[in-house]
C-alpha cells in the first residue's frame, strides 16, 4: 500500500521517507478502523447493505464481517468500549460552558452535581499532595485521579493528536518507564485470575484453521504474535510498532501485535 501511496507525493531530494511512511501508515490504520466502525454502526446494525456506497465489498466478505461482529466476544468488547466512552464523556478532562464554575458569596459553585463532586475530590487530592500522600506521575495527575478516567494515551494535549511523548519530550528519559503501573497491573491480574478460577473456556484462534503448509514471518526472538483483547494499561508502549503504526496497547484492541 505504501508503494502505491508514495507515488502520489513528491519528497525533497535527500530527505528520508521513513517519517512520512510512518505517519501515513498510522493515518491509514486509523482510517481503516473508522471504516469498520462505520460499516458496523450504519449498515450491519441497521440491516442495510453497504453496496450502494461501497460497491467493491464482496458479498462473502460482508457476510463474514457481520458474523464476526455478532460473536459473543465482539459484543462484549463493544459494550465495554461504549461504557468506557460514556464514562469519559460524562467526566471529560476539559470544561464546557455548562461545567464552568460560578461564584456565590465568595465560594466556587458548580451547577452540575457530578462536577461539584470532582471539585471536592480534587481539593482533597491537592491537600494529600501537600502532605506527601499523593504523587502525580505524568498523565496520572491530580485531575485524572479526581475524575477517575484516564487521559488519551500516549499523546500530547494541546500540541497534536498524533504527536507521541517520545517526540514531544526527546530529552526526557522517563517516557518509557513502566515501573509506575507494574504494581497496579499485578493487582488487576490477580483479580482477574480469581474471577476465572473454576471455569474453563475453549478458545479458537485463527491459526487453528490452517490445514496446509503456510508460509509466515516469524516474530523476533523472544517475542510472539498475540491478539490484544483486554488491556490493563492503555498507555503501555509496544516494543515493536505494528504495520499500521500502532505504538501503544490502548490503540491495539482487537488487533494482533
Amino acid at each position: 500500500m505504501w508503494v502505491a501511496l508514495q507515488a502520489c507525493f513528491r519528497f525533497p531530494e535527500g530527505k528520508p521517507k521513513e517519517d512520512a511512511k510512518k505517519f501515513a501508515m498510522i493515518t491509514l490504520g486509523t482510517a481503516f478502523r473508522n471504516f469498520w466502525h462505520t460499516l458496523h454502526k450504519d449498515y450491519a446494525n441497521k440491516g442495510l447493505s453497504p453496496k450502494i456506497k461501497f460497491g467493491k465489498i464482496p458479498d462473502a466478505m460482508w457476510e463474514e464481517f457481520k458474523l464476526m461482529k455478532e460473536t459473543p466476544e465482539a459484543k462484549a468488547l463493544s459494550e465495554k468500549m461504549i461504557e468506557k466512552a460514556q464514562k469519559a464523556a460524562e467526566n471529560p478532562h476539559h470544561l464546557g460552558a455548562a461545567r464552568r464554575p460560578r461564584y456565590r458569596e465568595g465560594k466556587v459553585v458548580f451547577e452540575n452535581p457530578t462536577t461539584a463532586e470532582i471539585y471536592e475530590r480534587l481539593a482533597q487530592i491537592v491537600d494529600a499532595e501537600k502532605q506527601g500522600l499523593f504523587h502525580p506521575d505524568r498523565e496520572k495527575d491530580q485531575l485524572t485521579a479526581a475524575i477517575g478516567t484516564a487521559e488519551h494515551s500516549g499523546h500530547v494535549r494541546g500540541v497534536s493528536s498524533s504527536l507521541p511523548w517520545k517526540q514531544a519530550f526527546p530529552n526526557d528519559p522517563g517516557y518509557r518507564k513502566r515501573d509506575r503501573y507494574k504494581k497496579d497491573l499485578e493487582e488487576k491480574m490477580r483479580a482477574i485470575a480469581k474471577e476465572d478460577v473454576g471455569s474453563t473456556t475453549q478458545h479458537k484462534y485463527p491459526v487453528d484453521d490452517i490445514q496446509v503448509d503456510t508460509p509466515c514471518t516469524p516474530p523476533a526472538p523472544e517475542y510472539a504474535w498475540v491478539q490484544v483483547v483486554k488491556v490493563m494499561d492503555s498507555t503501555c508502549e509496544l516494543d515493536i510498532t505494528t504495520d499500521d503504526g500502532i505504538e501503544v496497547l490502548g490503540d491495539a484492541i482487537n488487533q494482533y501485535v
